[in-house]
């Protein structure tokens, strides 16, 4: 961690990153696609694959704990990943975890929709649809939950399909939502 924080500070310096809100980083459009072009000539594709199986087990494991601070009645019902190893934000109640996963919003949707070969699509699809369905995030649920209807898993993909049904009966779609969750018991 003492590293990465200078070498980001480093990076900051010479304006390669920005510092965003809530002491987060950021990458301009150009230099992050100058980053994945050069990771994708330069990193053998087993070590890319090893880096996303890291990333998204850290964004299940964490998001699984602060999903027990958001929503602690309903912790025997979700799933858990393993514990990576890697540091976490200290999420000792709900506003803290709320915080961590309205910060996290964007990057938890986009790792469940990189996750689907993985399986972390369907974890991480019913680790947050609480959260997404109490904040009413309706286009992230619907892409997280659609992401997570690709799972090879049955189990997983019946759950993705039934949290998707309830997004689209939280809108209104009450047709879309009967299709859905009948699809969703059928696996």
């Amino acid at each position: 961690l003492a590293d990465a924080t200078r070498t980001v500070d480093r990076l900051v310096a010479a304006s390669l990153v920005r510092r965003g809100e809530a002491g987060r980083f950021e990458l301009h459009d150009l230099i992050r696609a100058f980053g994945m072009a050069r990771a994708q000539d330069e990193d053998a594709p087993a070590g890319r694959k090893a880096a996303l199986t890291r990333l998204l087990g850290y964004y299940t494991f964490a998001a699984a704990t602060a999903m027990d601070q958001y929503a602690p009645r309903l912790r025997a019902h979700r799933p858990r990943g393993p514990d990576p190893g890697l540091p976490i934000p200290p999420l000792t109640d709900r506003e803290s975890a709320a915080a961590w996963l309205d910060a996290e919003r964007a990057n938890l949707v986009g790792a469940g929709v990189h996750g689907v070969p993985s399986g972390h699509a369907g974890l991480l699809s019913r680790i947050l649809f609480r959260y997404l369905q109490t904040g009413g995030y309706i286009r992230e649920a619907l892409v997280l939950h659609t992401s997570a209807t690709e799972s090879a898993d049955p189990v997983a993909r019946g759950h993705a399909l039934v949290s998707l049904a309830a997004t689209h009966s939280q809108v209104g779609r009450y047709e879309d939502a009967t299709r859905l969750a009948e699809r969703g018991l059928d696996c």
